[in-house]
């Protein structure tokens, strides 16, 4: 006997019948949506081809989803309807080439019912736009709410960003690379940070690297984030033009971190900045500095958001590019930085953050620079290493630079309260240098070794831990 197939969308079928013939098309639409979006009739047969096809790597058929049905004693009218649906499905005519347009109006038209709810009073009516992304079990439907409310978000989830293609095809554009180069015509540096050593070492961060500053409570983190914006903010006289800077502090408010930013800009003493207590040579210098932000042709933003998800991050992203566009993203601090999704443990949803983050970058082709906490040193002479990144091994799997601020030395030399040692524990790019600056925590600076010319970041390395 027949039973009609009532009460379904003509476009969730089809979507069912690409997952149930093409693994292409499957595995386009287990990484990008869930069962959720699919009429109440067909989410379990959705969420029982994707199964199968993640258990066997092979597309399901009918004669396995019915023997499912038989074994769990499925109600015979019941049973008839999903035999009718599937034979439907597995003699629809499908049409590969049409499956992204397919899938793109499947998608829409779920956020289109999300919208309406929302409009209705149906949906979520304590969170604002922006907190959903955090708390919305389907980020994917939080992104789409927020792009509805006016904010222009087009989000683009971890499987949009693939870059393929064959060597021989990019020979070509490498040759013409090379030349630019050697003319003196295209600078072969990515972005630096005005940590000499370090710059020399990495040859500067490109688009979609991750740059991590590892160290103990109290060693000076922020103070190296600090560091680092202002550099990029006023730029390397002579080697790099002011950046456009965008900075999320997720630890300490807006107004405390543009004090250190100001200190670090200025020279000046930071409890001098805020207190107001300066002498009138201070006073203009310090007004000096504020007027010469205010005039600067680049942008220095802040974001002050604590209890962010990678996905609060590039929503924050989509919002400030809207107005500029950042040279780099600098976050204070990574550790404070929320997994999507709860994975059940620490170590896991700290190492799903970082991902999240290193995704961001690579997908937006930015540089990323934040910071970590270490673990206690279980040798007090000295212990360095990745080993020491507090809470996930996945953090230091992630990054591409590691530096780690050597708490040892540091507590060693705290009577002259000069310098800083650094060790590159890590690093994807060339060698694994300690190295020195001196520092000033009074004025939030921190400088290189006197000395120092950018011109050595042109000398070849001869062995991987040297120059």
């Amino acid at each position: 006997m027949s039973v009609a197939v009532e009460n379904t969308s003509e476009l969730d079928k089809r979507i069912l019948a690409y997952c149930m013939q093409s693994a292409q098309c499957l595995l386009h639409c287990a990484d990008r949506i869930t069962d959720d979006y699919f009429d109440s009739d067909y989410r379990s047969l959705y969420a029982a081809i994707i199964q199968y096809y993640k258990k066997y790597k092979k597309l399901v058929t009918a004669e396995v989803i019915l023997t499912k049905l038989r074994k769990k004693q499925t109600p015979e009218e019941r049973y008839r309807w999903y035999e009718q649906l599937i034979t439907e499905l597995l003699e629809a005519e499908i049409i590969n080439d049409q499956f992204l347009f397919d899938f793109d109006e499947f998608e829409n038209g779920y956020f289109d019912g999300l919208l309406r709810e929302a409009l209705e009073g149906t949906g979520p009516k304590d969170q604002g736009f922006i907190d959903l992304l955090s708390k919305e079990k389907n980020p994917k439907a939080a992104w789409q709410r927020i792009k509805k409310a006016g904010l222009y978000i087009e989000s683009r989830v971890q499987t949009d960003y693939v870059d393929r293609g064959f060597f021989r095809d990019s020979v070509e554009a490498r040759q013409q690379r090379y030349q630019r180069i050697k003319s003196g015509e295209k600078n072969p540096f990515g972005l630096l940070t005005g940590f000499g050593a370090l710059d020399r070492a990495t040859k500067g961060l490109q688009g979609g690297e991750m740059l991590i500053i590892a160290g103990r409570p109290g060693t000076g983190k922020s103070a190296v984030l600090v560091a680092i914006a202002k550099n990029l903010y006023k730029g390397i006289p002579n080697v790099q033009e002011p950046k456009n800077v965008l900075l999320f502090s997720l630890e300490m408010p807006r107004q405390q971190y543009e004090h250190r930013f100001d200190a670090a800009f200025t020279g000046l003493i930071l409890d001098h900045i805020e207190l107001g207590i300066f002498t009138p040579e201070e006073e203009e210098i310090y007004l000096k500095g504020l007027e010469e932000q205010k005039q600067a042709v680049n942008e220095f933003y802040i974001v002050d958001r604590p209890g962010c998800t990678p996905l609060t991050v590039e929503a924050e992203l989509e919002i400030a590019v809207e107005k500029f566009r950042p040279d780099a993203v600098l976050i204070d601090y990574l550790g404070i930085v929320q997994s999507d999704e709860d994975k059940g443990r620490d170590d896991l949803n700290q190492g799903f953050a970082a991902e999240g983050i290193r995704r961001i970058g690579r997908e937006r082709k930015l540089p990323m620079i934040t910071a970590v906490q270490m673990n206690r040193p279980k040798d007090r002479k000295g212990d360095t290493g990745t080993h020491r990144v507090s809470r996930s091994d996945i953090i230091s799997q992630t990054t591409d630079v590691l530096v780690q601020i050597d708490d040892t030395v540091i507590e060693e030399s705290s009577t002259t309260g000069d310098f800083m040692n650094f060790v590159t524990v890590k690093n994807r790019k060339g060698s694994l240098d300690t190295f020195q600056m001196y520092c000033n925590f009074a004025t939030m600076t921190i400088e290189n070794m006197t000395g120092f010319d950018y011109a050595q970041l042109r000398e070849p390395r001869t062995t991987r831990n040297s120059w």
